[in-house]
């Protein structure tokens, strides 16, 4: 019981420094390095620890206005594709179109876990991931925008071409639009099993963060951001959560988010 609670708060510590945009502290690492012989090194979060320490150090840097950082998230977006390709034998995820109730389905689909914090590790990574995304994509035009020369740009030391410009940001639209995409297939399942009107279950305050990035930044699709609107509004109905509601609410008036929706994450 110990060693449960205390995996759930060093992660949620760094996936409220990556809400907040500063680093992890030092000495935040140095006592998980201390406790790590005595943590359960199988368990998804103490394997998701290091990709939530880079993305916390990157987007405290995004936030300084430090540049040169397309190469960084592609590093540490590399990085969490590989802990994809580690988890997956053991936490796979089935596609789902035919005999669906749901009227959460998203595109007609739906993703099959076979628990829900399955669901939650693969939707920790995906904003992980939609994080870096945005990063290489907004960097990428900023480059655009501006006169460019080869060789010249501070914002990426590898890059050498307006076409490789252009690819970067392509590249980010396409798995934005991927991840968003994944990430709202993963509603349903939570679920009530037994509710035939679609209520969702009390586990689903993990989706209030991730439904609230998704919805609020411009580079998502509309239809997906109005889509993850209606999802908060509809939690926050179920579960009688006002946060929820709230979190909606601000999202659609183009508001600040709240410090407070990383503690609904995991």
């Amino acid at each position: 019981m110990a060693r449960q609670l205390f995996t759930q708060t060093i992660t949620n510590i760094r996936t409220s420094c990556i809400q907040r945009r500063v680093p992890v502290p030092q000495e935040f690492l140095d006592l998980v390095k201390e406790a790590f012989p005595f943590l359960d090194p199988e368990h998804p979060c103490i394997q998701i620890g290091p990709i939530l320490d880079q993305a916390a150090t990157l987007r405290s840097r995004v936030a300084a206005g430090t540049v040169n950082l397309i190469d960084a998230a592609l590093e540490v977006d590399q990085g969490a594709i590989a802990l994809c390709e580690l988890i997956e034998p053991n936490m796979k995820f089935t596609p789902r179109t035919s005999g669906i109730s749901s009227k959460w389905a998203y595109l007609t689909m739906e993703y099959n876990y076979l628990t829900r914090r399955h669901a939650k590790v693969w939707n920790t990574i995906r904003m992980i991931r939609m994080f870096m995304h945005m990063t290489i994509w907004v960097h990428s035009n900023l480059i655009l925008q501006h006169a460019f020369q080869p060789g010249e740009t501070p914002y990426c030391s590898t890059v050498h071409s307006y076409e490789e410009l252009l690819n970067y940001r392509n590249m980010a639209a396409k798995n934005l639009l991927e991840l968003e995409t994944d990430l709202l297939r993963s509603v349903s399942c939570f679920l009530e099993p037994q509710s035939l009107g679609g209520k969702f279950c009390a586990s689903a305050r993990c989706l209030i963060w991730p439904l609230t990035v998704l919805s609020h930044s411009e580079l998502n699709s509309p239809s997906a951001r109005e889509y993850a609107i209606s999802c908060l509004y509809q939690i926050g109905e179920d579960l009688n959560m006002e946060q929820a509601i709230a979190a909606a609410k601000m999202t659609r008036e183009m508001n600040n988010h709240e410090d407070w929706l990383h503690l609904y994450h995991l």
